[in-house]
């Protein structure tokens, strides 16, 4: 599915984005840098809010499916 693979390719990008984050925020722990911006951390956490309800969503969706699915299929279909 083309959804998949986009949602696939969002969560990678923001994997990336997250190991950044977390060794900038250990370089600003130890003084090296200065730490990420308020308007930084806020946009990060969107994006991963953003990537949660895409999770949920498709997760939504993968259910609905097998319902329908379940319920299209004839008692003889059906497994024992």
């Amino acid at each position: 599915m083309h959804v998949d693979k986009q949602l696939v390719a969002d969560l990678a990008n923001l994997n990336t984005r997250v190991g950044r984050y977390v060794l900038e925020h250990l370089d600003a722990d130890t003084g090296r840098t200065p730490p990420s911006s308020p308007d930084a951390d806020q946009d990060l956490g969107m994006q991963l809010v953003r990537a949660g309800l895409s999770v949920l969503e498709r997760a939504d969706e993968q259910r609905r499916a097998a319902i329908s699915a379940a319920e299209q299929t004839t008692p003889q279909q059906r497994p024992v």
